[in-house]
């Protein structure tokens, strides 16, 4: 700019200078002193230039800090600013000074929603991206990136059906490019060996100030709810199933009964022996599956004391004890160390009830159940192992399942009701204790549960729920 100032200075400078030179020469020739017309001729054309371009210096060297300004808000820089000046052109710098604030206050408005709008994208409890007019994934949050297993390299302006094998998610994110309209579907997609349910959202991104568009994409992971789901339908299930069984055995015992009218007394006996039992199973099953509906409610609370684990097998081992005289099986104790915890005395006695209870009616006859009470630490080990049927490895994860039996028909025969283990899973849970379970098929199960010899604090269930980890 200040090039140009010079350049335009100097032009007009020669214009007027050659004019007034020009003037005084026809002058002094009228004169006919030669001489004198060149020196006067020459001391006129530099006071002209000099003046001239004084002139011409003051009045665009203004105008090019204005231009510079302008220039310096055009290429970005806001913050910028003219000094104040008392020349013909100082009455814009406020204008340009306003300028560039309501600029630098626009551009921070603009980061400040910039940084909301990721905020909110990377903290989205949910997988999404967001894909331009030219079908290219312009941006991807963590959960997504995480999920796919997709690097920031690879998911650079890359187009998503290039990206994205899964063909259900291609063919929604199309059908709202053509529709642009938002669509929801429900999709399951392979991850290596996993299965995973997805309920995918996608929608047009709409610009007023351009006419092309592009679509936001969102997966919301429902696995669980899936999950959950069948675990209710199930349940409902052999609920159902597994009272219709003696309902069924008691009704069409006492239609016996009342046809025959009594006539054989040894026939009678023996059916009202098989409605009674039929009927304490009954009964042991609603028990069940009342005990588990309390302890899974939110208000579930433990009675917390120093309970020392010894006295709680001592009792459960007398109360199971004709169980397994009557299968000659043995229980062989081995105790070490301190064995007190702070725990639920009943709720102790009833989770030792069922598994070793589990371990007699697995066993076969004339075997042995191996109880052991170890102290490790600030932890104390109860591990129970039996000498029966094993479980396979694939079904281990599944024996805390509500009625889910290795040996369905062993386990109906000796009164159990398959929900048991549930029980003791989620006592387990309460103590904040820890369950292992070893097995294999033909050489027994051996359960192992530690428990904690302080109370947990926040305590199970009262504070931030934790779920106790059961290692298979």
């Amino acid at each position: 700019m200040k090039r140009f100032e010079r350049q335009l200075s100097f032009a007009l400078g020669m214009c007027l200078s050659s004019a007034a030179c020009i003037a005084c020469f026809i002058l002094l020739v009228l004169t006919e002193s030669w001489l004198l017309a060149l020196g006067i001729d020459s001391l006129i054309f530099l006071i002209s230039f000099l003046v001239v371009y004084r002139m011409m210096i003051g009045m665009t060297e203004p105008w090019g800090k204005v231009v510079f300004a302008l220039r310096r808000l055009a290429d970005g820089d806001y913050r910028y600013r003219v000094e104040p000046s008392t020349d013909r052109f100082g009455v814009l710098v406020p204008y340009i000074n306003e300028l560039g604030q309501k600029l630098e206050k626009t551009r921070q408005s603009v980061e400040d929603q910039r940084d909301q709008l990721n905020t909110i994208v990377e903290n989205a409890a949910s997988p999404l991206i967001l894909i331009d007019d030219k079908k290219r994934i312009i941006h991807a949050n963590t959960l997504f990136k995480k999920m796919f297993q997709l690097s920031d390299d690879e998911l650079a302006y890359q187009p998503y059906d290039a990206l994205l094998p899964y063909p259900q998610l291609v063919d929604i994110i199309r059908a709202t490019f053509a529709n642009n309209q938002p669509m929801n579907k429900q999709a399951v997609l392979a991850f290596s060996i996993e299965r995973r349910h997805f309920d995918i959202h996608t929608a047009p991104i709409q610009l007023s100030s351009q006419p092309k568009k592009g679509v936001v994409v969102v997966l919301h992971d429902i696995t669980e709810l899936k999950k959950l789901e069948k675990m209710r339908q199930d349940f409902v299930a052999n609920v159902s199933h597994e009272l219709k069984t003696p309902v069924t055995s008691i009704k069409g015992f006492a239609e016996t009964l009342l046809e025959n009218d009594g006539q054989n007394p040894e026939v009678v006996r023996q059916f009202l022996q098989i409605i009674w039992k039929e009927s304490e199973r009954l009964q042991h099953l609603i028990k069940d599956l009342l005990e588990l509906s309390k302890i899974e409610q939110e208000s579930f609370r433990l009675n917390w004391e120093t309970v020392d684990l010894q006295d709680v097998l001592h009792d459960t081992l007398i109360l199971l004890k004709d169980k397994a005289e009557k299968k000659q099986i043995a229980f062989t104790v081995r105790t070490e160390g301190d064995t007190r915890i702070a725990g639920d005395s009943e709720r102790l006695k009833q989770m030792f009830m069922n598994v070793i209870n589990n371990a007699i009616a697995y066993s076969p006859p004339e075997s042995t159940v191996t109880v052991e009470l170890k102290e490790k630490g600030d932890v104390v080990d109860w591990v129970t192992a039996d000498e029966g049927i094993g479980i396979e490895e694939e079904e281990i994860p599944r024996i805390f399942e509500r009625f889910y039996r290795v040996d369905k028909a062993r386990s109906r025969d000796s009164g159990g009701t398959g929900l048991g283990l549930a029980i003791v899973k989620h006592l387990a849970e309460a103590h904040r204790a820890k369950i292992a379970v070893k097995s294999q098929p033909g050489h027994g199960t051996t359960f192992t549960i530690s428990f904690r010899k302080h109370r947990p604090e926040p305590p199970a269930r009262e504070g931030e729920a934790h779920a106790a980890a059961t290692h298979l």
